[in-house]
């Protein structure tokens, strides 16, 4: 309750964010990605979305990956830039605009474009009975449903 109350998350990332030094910072000085990367984060102070990829500094992107890990609420936002950031999920859920615009600036093709997505919801909308539900479940529920809707609109925005 402490965290849920009186501080700005529930849990402290620095664990999180110490592994993310040990398993990315020697990587990301010593070698370039062999895929091309996107990474959106939300700037809570303005609420703008930023799309980062691996075209930026290495050391920005390491900060952008810790960022995009600061889930609202479950872990404190990331501080850097003179702004507070959290994962871009609280925006867009999957934002598969980025990656077809950067290919078409590429030159190619929309039939060559294929995007690899991982999408964290359930292939389909699940019963509910909400003639037993209290308020805390009907909210629960409406989240789910809002999630699942607004995840499969931005995919479907992009084909």
């Amino acid at each position: 309750m402490q965290g849920l109350i009186f501080e700005d998350s529930l849990y402290n990332s620095d664990p999180l964010m110490d592994i993310i030094d040990q398993e990315f910072s020697n990587n990301l000085n010593e070698k370039t990605s062999v895929r091309d990367l996107n990474i959106g984060i939300t700037n809570l102070n303005n609420g703008s979305f930023v799309s980062f990829n691996n075209n930026f500094k290495t050391k920005d992107l390491l900060k952008v990956l810790k960022a995009s890990v600061s889930f609202p609420g479950v872990f404190e936002p990331f501080e850097e830039w003179n702004s507070s950031w959290v994962s871009g999920s609280s925006i867009w859920k999957n934002d598969a605009a980025a990656p077809i615009l950067r290919c078409k600036a590429k030159g190619f093709a929309d039939k060559d474009i294929i995007i690899d997505a991982i999408i964290d919801i359930h292939n389909e909308i699940s019963e509910f009975d909400a003639s037993t539900a209290n308020a805390f479940e009907m909210g629960v529920r409406t989240y789910h449903v809002m999630n699942y809707y607004s995840t499969r609109e931005s995919l479907l925005k992009v084909q």
